[in-house]
């Protein structure tokens, strides 16, 4: 018996797919079960880093012109030496496919968001609204100040929503297609595009480059995870919303993705925003109910679902290819 299982352990690890695949679905159950604390982690400091160049090089006075040059320099000095120092440590590294799933671990991060939208819903079960809103408020550009237990729990779920499509959906996505550099890359850009916001007057000239970089890799990402959530739940209401609300002021793959989670909450999405003084009007998505405490703590249970789903069609897809490449009898 222990022969005829270290034969077939020997015919698992000639399979091409066997060893990346295993730690790549490790490290997916990992960074939601074992996620590292946020103060160990390298994004905090990346933030840090962008947040004292853009006040160094981001100047009012400037014109449009000369802050997005700005913003495109900034990326550059940033983004390159990170990727050259990652991609010089994995030509040095002895286990290659071991270094790209522990960036595959450090990329996946949402398990930290998850928890502090469960802590909002805490607070607001306690009717601690003031805390509530210093709590969602680092997750957040808009302003949260004045925002009533309904506005609270509105952004708390579209939190939930686009953090998980960015944070894992958008980061899987580029790994299996282009490998661990592409999906850090994308990363760093994600975390650049949330401090250099587009959506803040004083930085959307300067954050061009940025989101258009951060906009190409998102929308596959948005349109995918749109559909999954549509057919996990209500697939005919996702179509009908996003057919409906078409001049919602979205983009199109943000205003599919938000149908497809208004449609499985069966309560509205955006509507008008606040960013440094300024209104947003974005139009409302889905029926007329306003969302309430009880559907965040249902979004925090769909959020959970829709993991264990992705889950399990990873584990699907590389059974298969492992069955695709298993080696045939002569």
């Amino acid at each position: 018996m222990p022969q005829l299982a270290a034969q077939y352990w020997q015919l698992l690890t000639q399979i091409p797919a066997f060893e990346p695949g295993l730690l790549f679905l490790l490290a997916v159950v990992l960074a939601q079960y074992a996620a590292l604390p946020q103060q160990y982690q390298f994004w905090p400091l990346l933030r840090l880093l962008a947040q004292r160049i853009e006040l160094k090089v981001n100047k009012s006075t400037d014109s449009r012109s000369q802050q997005r040059l700005a913003g495109a320099l900034a990326l550059s000095v940033i983004l390159l030496p990170v990727l050259l120092l990652s991609w010089t440590m994995r030509q040095l590294s002895e286990w290659p496919v071991g270094f790209d799933a522990v960036l595959l671990y450090l990329c996946l991060d949402y398990r930290n968001y998850q928890l502090q939208v469960q802590s909002v819903a805490s607070s607001l079960q306690r009717q601690q609204y003031q805390l509530a809103k210093d709590q969602l408020q680092p997750l957040l550009r808009r302003e949260c100040g004045a925002l009533s237990a309904t506005g609270l729990a509105k952004a708390g779920i579209e939190v939930l929503a686009q953090r998980q499509v960015r944070h894992v959906i958008a980061v899987l996505l580029w790994y299996l297609l282009g490998g661990a550099m592409l999906a850090l890359s994308y990363r760093l850009l994600l975390e650049l595009q949330q401090v250099w916001s587009g959506k803040l007057p004083s930085q959307r000239a300067f954050s061009g480059a940025v989101s258009i970089g951060g906009r190409f890799f998102t929308v596959p990402a948005l349109w995918l995870q749109g559909a999954l959530v549509g057919l996990l739940y209500r697939f005919r209401p996702t179509l009908r919303y996003f057919h409906t609300s078409l001049g919602a002021g979205l983009p199109a793959a943000d205003h599919w993705y938000l149908s497809a989670w208004s449609a499985a909450l069966q309560r509205n999405l955006a509507g008008p925003v606040m960013y440094q003084g300024t209104k947003l009007r974005r139009e409302r998505i889905g029926p007329a109910e306003n969302p309430q405490l009880a559907d965040l703590q249902l979004a925090l249970q769909l959020s959970r679902q829709i993991q264990r789903t992705l889950f399990l069609l990873l584990c699907c897809g590389f059974a298969l290819t492992m069955l695709y490449q298993w080696p045939l009898p002569f």
